[in-house]
């Protein structure tokens, strides 16, 4: 038998036994640090009231973005452009199944003007762009047949890249959940962290906006921030005195306890970056909160969403406008049929609190 020289059986033991990397823990005890958040007209609050065309009924408000002059939202079916007085303006493409129509909307995203809308049921993106008062459709791009994604998104922070969920090259196996790869499919990157079978057990928030592009595993909290050509997954939230559940628990572990939903348990259901802070929604004992963490020193304040009269409002979507306002939408009246009421948040008199 062949002898294994000493030195390198010595360095093959010590990399084995290397402990990698400590994550970054942010310790959130949310009971002790909520504050209560005013939506009304103020100097740091303003609401912007949405049009509500016929072409322009959203039924909920999913994100919304900076586009030339105005704003993008997204709503259940579809994507409004909108004036930055509420105004409607034009509609993205439309459902459907001809040229330049999409199936449903998995996810979308901005780069140099052109919007595009990914279908992860056609497996093909349609891109748009707004000329002459409407979006005209420009072309069709499509995902090779060896690949699938569940969400697709770039920016103008990844303009030579794409930034993908839900993985795999085939049936089976431990595959990566989510990627990074070029125009042209060739991959780049994987993350570490990795789920069976496609990874196609659980929804998890996914955000991309001009300070970064961030994810959070729904279920074990671990942050991935992503770079051009890796991706940081050194940073996980934990909530004292939630029992979170870790990754190696059984799918159907998973699924009871999304569907019993426990009081006290904490689950962030949205993630942003805005400079050295995030901004995440958190679901604490069926209310939504939100919270801002600085990602330097791990100092954080939780705000509840009232109204003037001091009634708990539901918040659905956060998103990063303008620089430097936190736009919320808010649950519609469900007698009306107006569309949801966005708020915007001066967010650094928000940073100014903790």
């Amino acid at each position: 038998m062949r002898k294994i020289p000493v030195s390198i059986l010595f360095l093959v033991v010590l990399v084995s036994c290397s402990p990698r990397t400590p994550k970054c823990r942010y310790v959130i005890d949310l009971p002790d640090h909520v504050k209560n958040l005013i939506l009304d007209d103020n100097e740091s609050v303003k609401k912007l009231h949405l049009e509500t065309d016929i072409e322009a009924r959203l039924y909920s408000v999913q994100d919304i973005v900076n586009y030339r002059a105005g704003y993008l939202v997204r709503g259940r079916e579809k994507i409004c452009y909108f004036s930055k007085e509420g105004n409607y303006l034009a509609s993205v493409g439309q459902k459907g199944r001809g040229p330049g129509e999409y199936i449903g909307i998995s996810s979308y995203y901005v780069c140099e003007d052109t919007v595009s809308i990914y279908s992860n049921g056609s497996k093909s993106i349609q891109h748009y762009i707004f000329k002459d008062s409407v979006f005209t459709h420009t072309k069709t791009s499509y995902v090779p047949d060896t690949l699938m994604f569940t969400l697709l998104v770039t920016s103008d922070n990844f303009s030579d890249r794409y930034i993908t969920h839900n993985t795999y090259h085939g049936i089976g196996g431990v595959v990566p959940s989510l990627s990074i790869y070029d125009r042209d499919f060739n991959h780049i990157v994987s993350s570490a962290n990795s789920i069976p079978l496609g990874g196609r057990y659980y929804t998890s928030p996914f955000s991309i906006n001009q300070y970064g592009v961030c994810f959070t595993d729904f279920l074990n909290y671990t942050i991935f921030n992503f770079h051009h050509d890796r991706i940081d997954e050194g940073s996980e939230l934990y909530f004292k005195g939630s029992m979170i559940p870790r990754r190696y628990a059984s799918v159907e572990d998973k699924y009871k306890f999304l569907s019993t939903f426990p009081e006290g348990i904490a689950i962030p259901t949205f993630v942003l970056c805005y400079k050295e802070y995030y901004v995440i929604k958190v679901s604490y004992e069926r209310i939504p909160l939100i919270l801002l963490l600085d990602k330097n020193s791990g100092e954080y304040i939780v705000f509840r969403t009232l109204d003037e009269g001091g009634r708990q409002l539901i918040v659905t979507s956060l998103s990063i406008i303008d620089d430097n306002q936190l736009a919320l939408s808010v649950l519609p009246d469900e007698n009306t049929l107006d569309n949801p009421t966005i708020y915007l948040v001066n967010i650094e008199r928000l940073i100014d609190m903790i």
